[in-house]
Formats: structure tokens, C-alpha cells, sequence
């Protein structure tokens, strides 16, 4: 029978000598320090992933906070290009859903107005570099002529609304004085 104290007992085997026992307990022992050391080796790979796992994690943080800030930055600009473009629907066109669209109708408006207006080479103004110019000089030329054909009110004709009107007149009247004078 076995007795113990403990948890060591104090004889294996009452058949065992005093150095088969120390021999027993060493290999015990022994035994104990393996497995000891194979949970220490196992706590070693486990603090060594767990390094691998936090510096993995760390990586992790580090890029997240690098996508945030580049996120960040992506949302400043698309928010800036959006002050700069405007809205779209206070545009002058009939285009109002894209920029392109918007831009490619001012496009052919500015083509159509073009054929429209004509080649400004072709004006018989003198100047013919630009359209105000030539509007311009036209409209000195009409002040120019209004003042030297004077005003039609002070007229000595019966017409005085027009002077095509009033020449005829006066040419109507030299033909009769000439008919009165020839006979």
C-alpha cells in the first residue's frame, strides 16, 4: 500500500530499492522539466506570433490611417472641383445634366453663330478684324450722314418725313415749271 504526503508519495513500490525510487522520481522529474520545457517552447511560438499578429496589426493601423488621410485628400479636391465647376442646373444651356454635354452645345452655338454672322473679311466697312468695330464705324457713318443730309423737318417741301419723298417732290415741281415755262 501507498502512502503519501501530500502529493509526493513517499514509496512507489514497497518492492522498489532506495535508488530504483530516486532513479523513478528523477525520471519523473525529468519528465516534468520536458514537458515544462515544450510549454515554454509552445509559450515562446505563441508570444512570437503574437509579435508577428501586433506588428501585423500595427501595419494594418498604419495603413488605414494613410487610406483615411488619402481619402481625405480625394474628398477636399472632389469638393473643391464641385465649388469650381458650379451647379450644373444654373446653366444657360438646355444641356444641364453634364458639363460636356453643356459645353459641346455652346460648342455648336458658337458654330451656328459663326456661319450665321458670316466671314468678317467679307464686310464693306473698314474695319473687318471684328464685328463691334465694323457695327461701330457703320453707326459714325449714319451720324456723319444724318448731319450732313440735315434735319427733314426744316425742308422747304410739302414732304418733309422722308427725302426720297421730298427729291420727288421738288423733281415733280421743276418738270411742271418746265412745262409751264415751255409753252
Amino acid at each position: 500500500m501507498k502512502r503519501t504526503i501530500g502529493m509526493i508519495p513517499t514509496s512507489y513500490q514497497v518492492s522498489m530499492s532506495y535508488e530504483e525510487q530516486v532513479e523513478e522520481i528523477k525520471n519523473k522529474v525529468k519528465q516534468i522539466l520536458d514537458d515544462n520545457n515544450i510549454i515554454i517552447e509552445n509559450y515562446n511560438e505563441i508570444v512570437e506570433q503574437y509579435d508577428i499578429i501586433n506588428q501585423k496589426y500595427d501595419d494594418i493601423i498604419v495603413d488605414y490611417e494613410e487610406l483615411l488621410s488619402n481619402y481625405q485628400n480625394l474628398l477636399d479636391k472632389i469638393n473643391a472641383n464641385t465649388t469650381a465647376i458650379g451647379t450644373l442646373a444654373n446653366l444657360n444651356t438646355t444641356e444641364k445634366t453634364n458639363l460636356v454635354g453643356a459645353i459641346n452645345e455652346v460648342d455648336t452655338n458658337t458654330d451656328n453663330n459663326t456661319t450665321s454672322i458670316g466671314t468678317l473679311a467679307n464686310l464693306n466697312t473698314t474695319e473687318k478684324t471684328n464685328l463691334v468695330g465694323a457695327i461701330n464705324e457703320v453707326d459714325t457713318n449714319t451720324d456723319n450722314n444724318t448731319t450732313a443730309i440735315g434735319t427733314l423737318a426744316n425742308l422747304n417741301t410739302t414732304e418733309k418725313t422722308n427725302l426720297v419723298g421730298a427729291i420727288n417732290e421738288v423733281d415733280t415741281n421743276t418738270d411742271n415749271n418746265t412745262t409751264a415755262i415751255g409753252t
